[in-house]
């Protein structure tokens, strides 16, 4: 018997043949909505560890060791939240660091009409508003390209870590179009429309030109056996493209 994927799958394929535009807009519609999966028991217990605040009325942030003089951001990546990194915070905090943990828009306590790497990285620029220039930032998958977004912005993050971050948002989307089961022509018309919400063409969400203008220390770190965000060929456009001293790259 075929499962849900198969289905879901074929659906489209088929749908697509028939009504390629609004299939397009449907599958579109998924990749800009993140599922907001209840917070387990071991995540609740967390937020009595840390401080809430507003960083607007519509973006929330855990604070740890509000008290320390040196600043971390961590940036999650998609349909995650601050606190599933309630682990890497909890950690930081008692090396002396305050920590912020954001969470994104449409994202665990956070508001917001839409998501996607744009609106990371301007609850990215309000956070540094509200709060000042951080010392380091530790960003997350999709989250990795919207603080490189943020530091072609100007925006001061101070050293970044990024954890298993997609080099090009392109072959982001390529790829959920892939796993959607959508025809080249149909994941075109998909890509398209992503483009036209979001406002900003996926080619160009490259982090490695991102980042060239201001030229962060950057640390990536990939593991090899990421089923998620692959660590392909393509992923080492990141190293290959990224020539300094100052950039690491750490294969797990």
């Amino acid at each position: 018997s075929m499962n849900a994927l198969t289905v879901f799958r074929l659906k489209n394929r088929v749908q697509g043949w028939i009504a390629p535009d609004v299939t397009a807009q449907q599958c579109a519609d998924l990749l800009l909505k993140p599922r907001n999966q209840p917070a387990k028991e071991w995540e609740l217990a967390s937020e009595q560890e840390c401080q809430r605040i507003n960083i607007t009325d519509q973006i929330s942030a855990a604070i740890w060791n509000p008290e320390g003089q040196k600043k971390i951001l961590i940036m999650h990546g998609w349909e995650s939240r601050a606190s599933l990194m309630a682990d890497m915070a909890r950690r930081l905090s008692s090396m002396g660091f305050q920590v912020i943990v954001l969470d994104a828009p449409k994202h665990g306590l956070s508001l917001g009409e839409k998501s996607n790497v744009l609106t990371f990285a301007d609850a990215i620029d309000q956070t540094i508003e509200c709060l000042g220039p951080m010392d380091g930032t530790i960003a997350h998958s999709i989250g990795g390209i919207a603080s490189s977004v943020a530091i072609e912005r100007g925006l001061p993050l101070g050293r970044l870590v990024l954890l298993s971050c997609p080099a090009r948002m392109d072959f982001v989307l390529w790829a959920s179009t892939s796993f959607m089961g959508l025809s080249n022509s149909v994941a075109n018309r998909c890509i398209q429309k992503v483009e036209s919400q979001v406002g900003r063409p996926a080619k160009e969400l490259n982090v490695a030109s991102l980042l060239t203008s201001n030229q962060p220390d950057v640390l990536l770190m990939h593991c090899k056996s990421d089923l998620e965000i692959p660590f392909s060929d393509r992923s080492e456009e990141h190293t290959s493209e990224l020539q300094s001293p100052d950039h690491l790259v750490c294969r797990l």
